[in-house]
């Protein structure tokens, strides 16, 4: 892992966030500017990296969300393997916020994402109209994170 001679005194760094340095990274390379150096696209791409972390953090979120949604409305087909993907997409953007602290302050923003996304596949799996699927948010975030999800019986 590099080191930097210089860090920005309100950005976070780069072992604690490491999306929020890129961000932070990206608006510092853009002020200095000095000459021979591509900064506008290493900006980009650091800027693209925070951006590569958000994603991913949103895609697990959307992923428990469309299965809790077909947890919820077809019970008869609940599964081992439906149990396992929220279990282990809970772990990820879970893992994802504690790497990414400014994170938090876009939950709302992630969560707005993901419900569009998850409520559209969950409807396409379960082959359900999304008019008979909830049409506003139907979770808190901490049954989002910490609702059981129990192993159906055998």
């Amino acid at each position: 892992m590099a080191t930097q001679a210089r860090l920005p005194d309100d950005g976070p760094s780069y072992d604690a966030d490491l999306a929020g340095w890129a961000y932070s990274q990206s608006a510092t390379l853009l002020e200095l500017r000095p000459s021979g150096i591509d900064w506008a696209n290493i900006a980009e791409e650091l800027k693209d990296l925070g951006n590569a972390q958000f994603k991913a953090f949103v895609s697990a979120i959307e992923l428990v969300i469309a299965h809790l949604l077909k947890w919820d409305h077809q019970p008869e087909r609940r599964g081992n393997s439906w149990a396992a993907t929220i279990r282990v997409q809970r772990d990820h953007f879970l893992t994802d916020l504690a790497a990414n602290p400014s994170f938090k302050s876009r939950i709302d923003e992630a969560l707005a994402i993901a419900w569009r996304r998850g409520v559209s596949a969950a409807s396409a799996e379960m082959d359900v109209p999304l008019r008979d699927l909830p049409t506003e948010w139907p979770y808190t975030w901490q049954q989002l994170v910490n609702r059981p999800i129990d192993w159906p019986e055998a």
